[in-house]
């Protein structure tokens, strides 16, 4: 068994829980791996965030979603320029800009009577990119 201390932060005043130690059962197979387990176990995001992250990408998995993010990455759009462009209702569009604002990936701006979206951080828009090239990439590779 390795033994490890265990600490969470939690996001209510900054408070830190710690669980003590915790006992995880070790590899029989490889049992000098211990440093490397240990590593392994500290790289791990606490459950709040994996949890965070999961939720981020749930938000990336509905097709409609990820063609607003790729249209907004060339600037600021109306509801009507995105339901022109993705063929789909208002009602449909509300929907999906409303998860996705929910997920804190694009921001609304309002101007008068009109609203405009945009995506609300880069990142996002550099991790489109590094889906798409890596797509192209694997599509080179099967030609070749």
């Amino acid at each position: 068994m390795l033994k490890y201390e265990k600490k969470v932060e939690t996001k209510r005043n900054d408070e830190i829980k710690d669980f003590g130690e915790l006992e995880v059962e070790m590899c029989q197979e490889h049992p000098e791996n211990q440093v490397h387990i240990q590593k392994a176990i500290e790289s791990l995001p606490d459950n709040e965030e994996i949890s965070e992250m999961a939720n981020y990408f749930t938000a990336l998995s509905e097709p409609n979603r990820l063609k607003i993010l790729f249209i907004l990455k060339n600037g600021e759009y109306c509801p009507c320029e995105l339901s022109s462009v993705l063929k789909c209702t208002k009602s449909a569009l509300s929907h999906q800009l409303r998860i996705l604002r929910d997920k804190n990936l694009i921001k609304s701006r309002k101007d008068g009577k009109f609203v405009y979206y945009s995506i609300k951080d880069s990142k996002i828009c550099e991790i489109l990119e590094k889906i798409i090239k890596n797509k192209k990439i694997k599509k080179e590779k099967k030609i070749k």
